[in-house]
């Protein structure tokens, strides 16, 4: 499979694109994940609410100032609106080791030095029961420990929380629960608060399949209410 990213592209003109990596250095644009990309439509404009996920070495110790000299280059004037920084990934109880971000306040300071307006949320994640050995979303103790990690991130200074959390099934009380009570900690703080949740068929009924076999659709990102974002593809 071909994953080609594409980072803005001037007005009427042809986008640059390359097979398995990041394209940047244009003026304008939306921000596209797309598989042998082509002629870029004149309607793949952005409208300033584009989004970029980043791995987990922004936070970590390995990424350094020049390296965040690197990223502005690439964001600045491109559309992009919220940075994704991978933060997690949360024990299977809920709970966030604190040697996982000893980088983070430094990362966020960064970033609002060098791109201003832009907000850099904490990508938290974990596998989800039954489906696999992980977090219990339907635990009382373990949705606590979830909030607490949100807490935990807001205090290093991000700007949002976004969950990652997969296998969700689809009407789950507990996954629901954990939303209602985080929304109420990033509302406090007035920051968005946003998910990974199923896309829209590409083939009508095909979430039928993924209901079939394991009582769950999840494919990606999409946006909840107005206030939470999501993001569209990262870079490591």
């Amino acid at each position: 499979m071909t994953r080609v990213v594409v980072v803005g592209a001037r007005r009427g003109g042809r986008a640059r694109v390359a097979r398995g990596g990041v394209v940047a250095g244009c003026r304008r644009g939306d921000l596209l994940l797309a598989q042998n990309i082509g002629e870029q439509s004149d309607q793949a404009r952005t409208r300033g609410k584009d989004a970029f996920w980043l791995g987990h070495a922004w936070v970590d110790g390995r990424r350094t100032d020049a390296d965040v000299d690197q990223l502005a280059t690439m964001v600045a004037g491109t559309g992009i609106r919220d940075l994704y920084v991978h933060t997690g990934p949360l024990e299977h109880d809920g709970s966030l080791r604190d040697d996982l971000a000893p980088r983070a306040q430094w990362f966020v300071d960064a970033v609002h030095a060098k791109l201003p307006g832009i907000r850099v949320q904490s990508w938290l994640g974990d596998v989800v029961q039954p489906e696999f050995d992980g977090l219990d979303v339907e635990s009382a103790q373990s949705r606590e420990r979830v909030v607490a990690s949100a807490r935990r991130v807001l205090a290093y200074g991000f700007d949002g929380v976004h969950y990652d959390l997969e296998p969700v099934r689809s009407g789950s009380p507990g996954f629901l629960a954990l939303l209602d009570a985080t929304r109420a900690v990033t509302s406090a703080a007035r920051v968005p608060l946003s998910v990974s949740a199923p896309v829209i068929d590409p083939l009508p009924g095909l979430h039928s399949v993924g209901l079939a076999v394991a009582d769950h659709g999840n494919g990606g990102a999409k946006p909840i209410s107005p206030t939470w974002r999501v993001a569209s593809t990262r870079w490591r």
